[in-house]
């Protein structure tokens, strides 16, 4: 059975591509011939470790993600979509699977039947976006032969519209036999500066943490067109010195296993990769609680804390609870530790050949 990936770029370091290297990987070694079809990247190798026998097709469209001039993106943006129908009929397999919903739009409308379209919403169906995506997606998504999301709360909101939704989680990249020790005074966030993630909230409530405990330190790990403005706001607000803006790395077991504590402040998600590998390493972790997401992995006052969104002073006082609380602290990381293995690869992947097997008229 040959399945097909297409994603944005796969080059980048986010969540997403995370989740495409984790599914063909383990596609690959159950006996599957995979590809990954990179829509924006040209050539170059996956950020994180790929199967040597994995395809990567790179299509090398337009990116338009950094451009200043809207004149400039809504002609890149033509020109790709241009280009979609043809990338399409470029790639040969029986099972495509989108991993957005731009993506899943385009497998809608053109891609042929003759291969099973199955798209896989990586954001919370509430996300932002503009009325004329909500209703594109809304009618592109009934035509698609299966549509993937991350939470129950998702399968349900689908399901009111769409035949054929399947709940799949995330699931673990990694599982180190090494585990944070929880003694280092770090207090560790990883992600994308974009708007989503709400790192301007995590250093606003920094500001408040840091009286109470001015010898601990917060990371932020990530790239993005918001970094420049969270570093002048961590300047503004007297903190450059208690926090480390650290760009993408490819050893980020190491730096989970260094912190004493995760935190992260999202606006939206979907089921955020980083909860689970901060888990996997024994981080206890405190999250604002989104609409989807966080709460499905963390088990609030078990082995973290879930925290209403938004509220930066309670996440404030999160964060100092769990730094001024060590056996708690140690407690919560054990716990975080084994309840993570609920998402375990294995019991994930077995989730998606089940519904490989679904659909044997298209082998």
């Amino acid at each position: 059975m040959k399945i097909a990936f297409l994603t944005t770029d796969i080059t980048k370091s986010a969540g997403t591509e995370r989740v495409v290297v984790n599914l063909s990987n383990f596609f690959v070694e159950a006996g599957y011939h995979v590809q990954i079809h990179s829509l924006s990247s040209r050539e170059s190798s996956s950020f994180y470790p790929l199967n040597e026998r994995i395809e990567i097709f790179h299509h090398g469209m337009e990116d338009y993600a950094t451009e200043a001039s809207r004149f400039k993106i809504i002609r890149k943006k033509i020109f790709n979509t241009a280009r979609i129908p043809s990338i399409l009929s470029s790639i040969k397999a029986d099972v495509l699977i989108g991993t957005g919903k731009h993506i899943n739009i385009y497998m809608a409308f053109f891609m042929g039947k003759k291969t099973t379209r199955i798209g896989c919403e990586h954001f919370p169906h509430n996300a932002p976006m503009s009325s004329l995506t909500h209703k594109l997606r809304k009618v592109a998504y009934k035509k698609l032969e299966h549509l993937v999301v991350l939470t129950e709360d998702d399968r349900s909101y689908y399901s009111s519209f769409i035949k054929n939704v399947h709940c799949i989680p995330n699931s673990l990249s990694f599982y180190p036999d090494l585990h944070a020790s929880l003694d280092n005074k770090v207090v560790l966030s990883v992600g994308r500066h974009t708007a989503q993630k709400g790192f301007d909230m995590l250093i606003e409530s920094w500001a408040l943490v840091i009286k109470d405990h001015p010898d601990w330190q917060l990371k932020i790990i990530g790239d993005g067109p918001l970094l420049s403005e969270h570093q002048a706001l961590a300047a503004q607000k007297g903190l450059a010195n208690t926090i480390s803006f650290q760009e993408p790395t490819r050893q980020i077991i190491d730096e989970y296993t260094k912190a004493g504590l995760y935190t992260m402040s999202s606006r939206f998600e979907a089921f955020p990769m980083v909860l689970l590998e901060a888990m996997a390493c024994g981080l206890p972790c405190i999250s604002f609680d989104c609409d989807t997401g966080p709460r499905d992995i963390i088990s609030n006052n078990e082995d973290g804390f879930i925290i209403p969104p938004g509220n930066i002073t309670l996440l404030a006082e999160g964060i100092k609870k769990m730094i001024s609380d060590v056996p708690l602290r140690k407690k919560m990381g054990d716990l975080a530790r084994k309840n993570i293995k609920r998402y375990d690869i294995n019991i994930v992947g077995e989730k998606w050949i089940s519904l490989f097997n679904e659909i044997p008229q298209r082998l």
